[in-house]
């Protein structure tokens, strides 16, 4: 997350808070590292055990949803997300984080409205401005997506506009 840096957890080798995330657990660093080796049934187990035993970490949470999306375990993904949405509600940079999960795990419909709500609540946050003009581009071009991909294109900063959607926008 931009502007945010993790702060070493006193006590806690290996383990780093992310502020309004939570602890970036060992067995999270472990489940992330046997990602990497290939090992994914391996990770997605301890991803998966790991979120349970701490249902308040949104880090956990995330990581285990995205990690049994990437394996089309959607059904088994949805219910870390569901568990984050009221949390998520007052806090627009979560939101955000649970909205990119959605679209991770090929749930585009859930992932719009999460970035519609980030979008009406601020403008501190242009990436979701532009996941949510992707979203609505990638969709039907019915009239009723066409002022979302306007406001969504217009909330991104000039200088981070792509220009390859201002066509798209535009026309009508």
């Amino acid at each position: 997350m931009k502007g945010r840096q993790p702060a070493a957890r006193p006590g806690k080798p290996g383990s780093l808070i992310i502020p309004g995330l939570g602890a970036d657990l060992p067995a999270l660093q472990k489940a992330r590292a046997l990602w990497q080796a290939n090992r994914f049934e391996e990770s997605v187990a301890l991803f998966e055990q790991t979120a349970q035993r701490h249902p308040q970490n949104a880090i956990a949470l995330i990581d285990a949803a995205r990690a049994l999306g990437a394996r089309f375990e959607i059904g088994r993904a949805q219910p870390f997300l569901d568990r984050l949405m009221t949390p998520a509600k007052g806090r627009p940079d979560l939101l955000h984080l649970v909205g990119q999960t959605y679209r991770m795990i090929f749930r585009p419909e859930l992932a719009q409205r999460c970035f519609e709500e980030v979008v009406a609540r601020t403008r501190d946050i242009p990436d979701a401005a532009l996941e949510l003009a992707v979203l609505l581009e990638r969709g039907t071009r019915s009239p009723k997506r066409l002022p979302g991909l306007r406001i969504a294109f217009d909330t991104i900063p000039p200088t981070q506009r792509p220009s390859c959607f201002e066509p798209a926008c535009c026309d009508a």
